[in-house]
């Protein structure tokens, strides 16, 4: 998974990140939850969430 797809990073963030993120399988779960959890709260996806 890239996780680094903001378009406020430059190339050289994006692949820092990715390299960091590849060695830290934790911290790779940690931003994939984020970023779902940032769309679910800007594409108002509320019915997503288990009740």
């Amino acid at each position: 998974m890239d996780a680094a797809t903001s378009d406020d990073l430059d190339d050289r963030e994006r692949g820092r990140l990715n390299e960091i993120l590849a060695h830290r399988p934790a911290l790779e779960r940690l931003a994939h939850h984020v970023a779902a959890f940032a769309e679910m709260m800007t594409g108002l996806h509320g019915e997503r969430l288990a009740a």
